[in-house]
Formats: structure tokens, C-alpha cells, sequence
């Protein structure tokens, strides 16, 4: 019992100097690419957010914590500024189609990072990335941002160092697009493309907009320059499409996303585990043998079915299989599903990524089959293989 007790208070002392040890540590630089406001690191975007209350004195600044789907029925409200930051944007063809939409009716988007994907393909925008070691203007030391209009500009432009990758904007929609600035007159990283009532800023310079770049005075006006080509009313600042998001802040995250206290936790972890393997073997106890519990679920549901045989109630069947899939379509697609109509088969097809067509032919056997005084066991077999269908190749 006593060497049971030295073992104990040597392992709690190994971890206690251990942890001690990795916390006592210098924490090294996170040079992750975050573009969050919660975080003091050189990515992160902390520095802006606090500023812009500056930038707009006579707007609110709200944010977006969650995905365009939720703010869909809501582009036609007051118009408002956008502010997206982020080394690259990736939205799908719904989420683009909301932005699309917010913009036509007199929103301001502003997107510093690669706008690429069906956005950037509607925006008719093309990119090419600028690197030293490729590029034939390597003999250069520096790039020098400059902004079209001078009265923007300070002196020489702003000095960035060839040693790092830059996109540059090389084809976009003239009819709409007016150019804003580049690196060195050259490279094309700032565009306005009108949309509508509203417009489009684009920008390929995210990390313009960090804390590494704000700290100083000298580049925070390029930061603030980029953004006074934005009219002074109601902006959004996104939270949500950023690198560094935290998708859940729990304790354990907390200690996880620490070295010193992952280590430590780790170290206790395989102490304990060794601990409690080692006296296994020297008390082990008999272990009886306990019989598994038997499924009867695959049981309870031949029963129930065979009791909807005997009966020939396949209309029953047949409108509880209706009622679970809307309320399928309801909860994972979002959508009401109060009015069938054209619209709502489209909105169906769309956040599903199922064919159009397929979804009209399932929604007309649908009706066929709902609207029969009799249904019969070919057309029960064959709704209930077109619904699973559906729930098979369903994206969402």
C-alpha cells in the first residue's frame, strides 16, 4: 500500500514539473492565418474591428455570425456595407447568389482575399499570383502599393517585400469594373464592379488588413484608404467565413489549442492509464461473462409492418412516408413547406444539388400517388424508392 502511494505522488510530481516546466516557456509566434477579431496574433484582424467605429463615426457595426443561408430573406432591408477578410473566399453557388442579391438592391461588399469560385465567376474576375522566385521581376527588393486616385496615396506607395506571394486580378468585366489600385502600376489588387444598385470592392491583399500591418501607423492608411471607398452607413463585420474560426470554445479546446497544457494533459493522461494497468494485473478480479442485449428493434419493425399488411392500410403508410419527408425538406434544407409551388421545387433542387427535372418528376409522383383513392403495392414500392433516392444523393 505504501509503494502504491510513492508511485502516485511521483507521477502527480512528473506532471506538475513538467507542466511547469512548458508553461514557464516563452510562447512562440503564431503566424497562422486567423483573420478573426478575437485574437492579439499578426493574422488576426483584432486592430481593425476596434477601429472601425473610426472608420464609420456615424454607423452602427453589427456582425455575421453565421452562414449566408440565414440572412437570405433579409438582402431587401436598408442597405448596408459588407466587410469580408479572409485569405480566400469559397462560396457556393447559394451563398453567391445571396450576396448577388444583396448587391443588386444597394449593398456595398467589401472582399479582401481570392474571390474565386462562382462569385469570382460571376464577378468575371481571373487571377495569377505573384512569387519572387518565379516571377522575372524578382531583381526588384520591394512592391509598392499605390491606390489609382493620389489623393489616397503617401509617398513612394506602401513597400511590401518580393519574398512574399501576392494575387493580382489580370482579366475582369470592363463594362463594370473600374480600377482602384495595383503594385506598382502593374499588378492589379483593387477593383470596384458595379452590381445593381450596389457594388462589389475587391481586394487580394487580406493580410494588409492584420495586426502585423495595422501596428503601424504608416500601413494602417492603406488599410483605412481601401476602406473609405465605402459610404459611411450601417455595416457588417463577418465573423464567420474566416480561417480562424473557433467552431467551440470548451475547456477542453482551451487546453488542447495550449502546448504546454496539451502536454501536460497528454503526460497525465498515459500516467494514469499506466497507473491503472499496472495494479490491473496484480488485482485483477474475475470478470463474469454478461449476455449482450438483444436488438429487438429490427423485430418491433417486422411486427408493426406486418400489421400494416394484414390491414391494407397502405394509405397510412403512405402519408407517414409524405410527412417525414417534409419534414426532411424543412430541417435540413430550410425551406417552408407550407406552399408546393415552382418555386418551392426550385429552392429544392438548388439545396439539394439534385437535377431540376428530378425533383419535378418526384414531386408530380408525389401528388399522383397522394391524390389516389387506392394505393397499391407497385405504387407505394415505387414512391418509397423514388424518396429514398432523394435521401440518398441529397448533398445536404
Amino acid at each position: 500500500m505504501r509503494k502504491d502511494r510513492l508511485y502516485i505522488v511521483f507521477l502527480v510530481l512528473s506532471v506538475v514539473v513538467y507542466a511547469a516546466v512548458e508553461m514557464a516557456k516563452p510562447e512562440p509566434v503564431d503566424w497562422s492565418p486567423d483573420f478573426t477579431k478575437s485574437k492579439f496574433i499578426p493574422h488576426s484582424s483584432k486592430i481593425l474591428y476596434e477601429e472601425l467605429d473610426a472608420a464609420f463615426p456615424y454607423s452602427q457595426i453589427s456582425e455575421n455570425n453565421s452562414n449566408l443561408f440565414d440572412i437570405a430573406e433579409d438582402v431587401n432591408s436598408d442597405s448596408r456595407n459588407w466587410i469580408f477578410i479572409n485569405s480566400s473566399f469559397g462560396f457556393d453557388e447559394y451563398e453567391t447568389d445571396v450576396l448577388l442579391r444583396a448587391a443588386s438592391a444597394g449593398d456595398h461588399v467589401f472582399l479582401a482575399g481570392l474571390t474565386a469560385g462562382p462569385l469570382g465567376d460571376s464577378l468575371g474576375l481571373r487571377y495569377r499570383f505573384f512569387y519572387s522566385f518565379f516571377d522575372s521581376a524578382s531583381e526588384k527588393e520591394n512592391l509598392h502599393l499605390l491606390f489609382n486616385d493620389p489623393g489616397f496615396n503617401i509617398e513612394n506607395g506602401w513597400n511590401l517585400s518580393i519574398k512574399g506571394t501576392f494575387h493580382f486580378i489580370t482579366s475582369y468585366d470592363s463594362a463594370r469594373t473600374k480600377e482602384l489600385g495595383s503594385f506598382d502600376g502593374d499588378y492589379l489588387n483593387f477593383v470596384e464592379i458595379q452590381w445593381g444598385d450596389g457594388k462589389f470592392l475587391v481586394n487580394t491583399t487580406p493580410y494588409l488588413f492584420t495586426n502585423y500591418y495595422l501596428r503601424t501607423p504608416e500601413y494602417a492608411t492603406y488599410a483605412y484608404g481601401a476602406l473609405s471607398h465605402l459610404p459611411d452607413r450601417t455595416t457588417v463585420w463577418d465573423n464567420y467565413y474566416k480561417d480562424g474560426k473557433q467552431a467551440m470554445a470548451t475547456p477542453m479546446y482551451a487546453i488542447l489549442n495550449s502546448d504546454a497544457l496539451k502536454y501536460a494533459w497528454f503526460t497525465a493522461v498515459i500516467s494514469v492509464f499506466l497507473f491503472m494497468l499496472f495494479r490491473s494485473k496484480r488485482r485483477q478480479r474475475i470478470i463474469p461473462v454478461l449476455k449482450s442485449p438483444e436488438n429487438s428493434s429490427i423485430r418491433f419493425a417486422e411486427t408493426i409492418g406486418q400489421l400494416y399488411q394484414e390491414q391494407g392500410s397502405h394509405k397510412d403508410i403512405l402519408e407517414k412516408k409524405i410527412l417525414f419527408f417534409f419534414d426532411y425538406i424543412k430541417t435540413n434544407l430550410r425551406l417552408d413547406t407550407t406552399e408546393i409551388n415552382e418555386q418551392f421545387r426550385e429552392d429544392v433542387a438548388i439545396r439539394s444539388g439534385i437535377n431540376k427535372q428530378e425533383i419535378i418528376r418526384l414531386f408530380d409522383l408525389l401528388e399522383l400517388v397522394k391524390n389516389s383513392q387506392k394505393v397499391t403495392d407497385n405504387k407505394l414500392k415505387l414512391l418509397t424508392d423514388q424518396i429514398d433516392q432523394f435521401y440518398k444523393n441529397s448533398q445536404r
